[in-house]
């Protein structure tokens, strides 16, 4: 698999970016790059009505935590591909329907969509 071209981690949710909270979003910075991305924090009606927008805050929070889910995933891929390796003889690990999702989702990852 192609070496990623994104900003590395680890991200993490900025609450320090004024400009991002005064318009209900929340930026995704990284420790070597600063500020990457904004993201919605609050719906404009949550906020006007003083309430949380529960999954916009769980989004940021899986976007903010995209490297570390990419990482992990390229493991499971190389140990799932080995364990299937050694159960050659009964699995074909090229059309694992388990490793052909992981792959896929990496691929997304990177960018390419084929």
């Amino acid at each position: 698999m192609a070496a990623h071209k994104f900003t590395p981690g680890p991200w993490f949710l900025d609450f320090e970016v004024e400009e991002c909270l005064q318009t209900g979003h929340v930026g995704i910075s990284a420790a070597s790059h600063g500020l990457i991305a904004q993201v919605v924090w609050q719906m404009e009606d949550d906020r006007d009505a003083g309430r949380n927008s529960p999954q916009q805050q769980a989004t940021a929070h899986l976007i903010a935590a995209a490297p570390d889910l990419f990482e992990a995933l390229q493991g499971a891929s190389d140990l799932l591909h080995a364990v299937l390796a050694v159960a050659s003889d009964r699995v074909d690990a090229a059309q694992d329907p388990r490793l052909t999702s992981i792959r896929a989702a990496l691929r997304k990852a990177l960018g390419d969509q084929a």
